[in-house]
């Protein structure tokens, strides 16, 4: 498989368990937080989201011939990441449109259950 058909996959895998995550997480979060903070749940599942799609595109882009350079890309796609979820959870919480408890703990879920689809297609 080339690296475009590992990049579907790995958005097809990330997009999956975004969605698992809200589907499990909407009656957690509905009942600590209430229905308000189901919008927060889900933006913050999607930054994650868009964030590890923007890191496995730069993967995908990269070359990753020798160990050091999937390395290298590995780092680069981490930092990638981690710039889009800090932007976009800044931009987030200071709308104030949704619930920032809820957004940046979700957020920080997602992230992390994400971080280990990444870090495969990075490496392999």
């Amino acid at each position: 498989m080339g690296r475009w058909g590992r990049f579907a996959r790995f958005a097809g895998l990330s997009a999956a368990l975004s969605v698992g995550l809200g589907l499990l997480g909407w009656p957690l979060t509905t009942r600590w937080a209430g229905a308000p903070g189901i919008p927060g749940m889900m933006l913050g599942c999607a930054i994650s989201f868009v964030a590890a799609v923007a890191a496995g595109l730069m993967v995908a882009v990269m070359s990753g011939e020798t160990p050091m350079d999937r390395m290298k890309r590995a780092l680069l796609a981490m930092l990638v990441r981690l710039g889009v979820v800090v932007v976009l959870g800044t931009l987030a919480v200071v709308d104030g449109q949704v619930a920032t408890t809820p957004l940046l703990i979700w957020m920080a879920v997602a992230y992390s259950a994400l971080l280990p689809l990444e870090v495969r297609f990075a490496l392999v």
